[in-house]
């Protein structure tokens, strides 16, 4: 299953604390260009709520 960076972004805002929901916000209000430099500057906590969501999906189901 892939899980695009908008869904790990609505995982942060979802499950995240204050400074994680802040840079769902951040990554939200950006250009392309930035949100790639942001996701690659935060890729453990991108690639941490991306298994979130999948989670999520799976407790849905």
């Amino acid at each position: 299953m892939e899980i695009t960076t908008t869904q790990a972004v609505a995982a942060m805002q979802k499950y995240g604390g204050n400074g994680v929901q802040k840079l769902a916000a951040c990554w939200l209000a950006l250009d392309a260009e930035k949100r790639q430099r942001l996701e690659e500057a935060f890729s453990p906590e991108f690639q941490h709520y991306r298994a979130m969501y999948v989670e999520d999906v799976k407790a849905a189901a």
